[in-house]
């Protein structure tokens, strides 16, 4: 498993039990911007450098706020190039399923067309890779297999790329963690994390 990989895994990891633990402890998460410490301060310890909201350089023409990616991560070069990784994050509650699919898709699409020369201040990098492209989600259980059940229209390929996440043989580049805590009822949080192998033909068939 690659570094970037292996980051991966521990975030999912990580924030599956962090989310157990906001509840029993009765803290209000209900957003990607609450996932954000608990990723920067994970990554941080594992010894990777964190840029919350990275901008994107701006393509000529361009109107409004800059665009941006929730995170970077990268590790400095020593030996050999530098390792860079960008994450999109979506909290998923499924109060408007269609909405929350066509999220996921323009953070597909967003995150394909992203290389090193789209993120600001590494454009003229010769020093590290083209960053791995990761997309990670994060919701109860109900909520999730809310959000595979589209058949047809634009919210098919969220729902193809969630389902991979339930499957027992889980494809490459698909990492899953489910948290079960007990209250009135039981609870399960699911944390998947899906690597551009893992959607990109999805993206295609879609197109």
């Amino acid at each position: 498993m690659s570094k970037s990989d292996f980051l991966i895994r521990r975030l999912v990891d990580g924030l599956s039990g962090w989310l157990v633990y906001q509840q029993a402890a009765k803290t209000q998460c209900n957003s990607e911007y609450s996932l954000y410490a608990p990723i920067e301060h994970i990554a941080t310890l594992r010894g990777w450098k964190v840029v919350q909201q990275q901008k994107l350089v701006r393509t000529e023409g361009a109107v409004g706020a800059p665009k941006q990616v929730d995170f970077l991560f990268y590790r400095e070069p020593t030996m050999a190039r530098g390792t860079t990784v960008v994450l999109e994050v979506k909290y998923l509650r499924a109060s408007n399923a269609s909405a929350d699919r066509a999220a996921l898709v323009k953070d597909m699409n967003k995150l394909s067309s992203i290389s090193l020369e789209n993120l600001q201040g590494f454009e003229d990098s010769e020093e590290f890779v083209k960053p791995k492209r990761f997309l990670l989600v994060a919701a109860q259980r109900s909520p999730f297999l809310t959000l595979t059940k589209s058949t047809s229209g634009n919210g098919l390929p969220a729902a193809k790329l969630l389902k991979k996440a339930l499957r027992e043989d889980k494809p490459e580049d698909v990492y899953e963690t489910t948290a079960i805590t007990h209250l009135t009822e039981r609870i399960e949080w699911i944390v998947a994390a899906f690597g551009e192998r893992a959607w990109a033909n999805l993206i295609q068939q879609a197109d």
